[in-house]
């Protein structure tokens, strides 16, 4: 059901946003911002001010966002209108003066640990960067889509956080399958099992699904006994 990779996540997410013909160093850079910003905003207004930031003098890199010239309040207007945009960029002005200073010296830490002292970054952000900047597969990274897909189809309980669910697939699932995992559910929640109107009729494992709808008409998909 995936296998033509034209989610929006395919061709807009995280791991696409960073300018190929850059240092490795700021490529990491910008995909640490691509995941700061694309927090609670869709992958298309996530790409849209990735593209403008790439316009900025001298590109994306984490001396022109630590420069003094570029104010937060001119940041916010390269975001908006992201979700929270005015607070992502106080992250993102406060992420790059401190990683332009010691002990990083312009390099993004690639350790969970010091990605979570980073302004603004928690635990999916951070999962996220490790993913796509520097290839670690430390965890599994939980958007709304995975979260939704999941307590949809039974791996986790009814009204789990993201961070339950991680835990709860971390639980068996492989790690070598966590970033693959992730990215196929984004994707899928996308395009198939939607918050509202999901295709279950089209699902292609809908018989294995508590929570399929039986009419293609209704809305939502019905609920699961949460005593089971």
């Amino acid at each position: 059901m995936r296998a033509s990779q034209d989610a929006p996540v395919d061709q807009m997410g995280t791991h696409k946003l960073a300018d190929r013909t850059a240092d490795e160093k700021t490529q990491q850079f910008q995909l640490l911002v691509a995941a700061v910003i694309s927090s609670q905003t869709r992958d298309s207004v996530t790409a849209a001010a990735m593209t403008r930031l790439h316009g900025l003098p001298g590109g994306l890199t984490v001396y022109s966002l630590s420069n003094p010239m570029l104010t937060v309040t001119q940041l916010a207007e390269f975001l908006k209108p992201v979700g929270f945009y005015r607070q992502k960029a106080k992250h993102l002005k406060a992420i790059a003066e401190t990683i332009c200073g010691p002990p990083l010296n312009g390099c993004i830490p690639n350790t969970l640990k010091e990605l979570l002292k980073l302004p603004g970054v928690g635990p999916k952000i951070a999962l996220l960067v490790l993913w796509v900047a520097f290839g670690k597969e430390e965890g599994l990274i939980v958007d709304t889509n995975v979260r939704r897909v999941c307590c949809r189809l039974g791996w986790a309980p009814d009204g789990s956080d993201p961070d339950q669910v991680r835990k709860s697939l971390e639980s068996w699932l492989p790690q070598s399958l966590w970033p693959e995992i992730s990215f196929l559910f984004v994707g899928f929640g996308q395009q198939v099992c939607k918050p509202i109107n999901p295709q279950c009729g089209r699902c292609e494992v809908r018989n294995m699904c508590p929570s399929a709808i039986e009419d293609g008409h209704n809305k939502t998909p019905k609920r699961r006994n949460k005593s089971k």
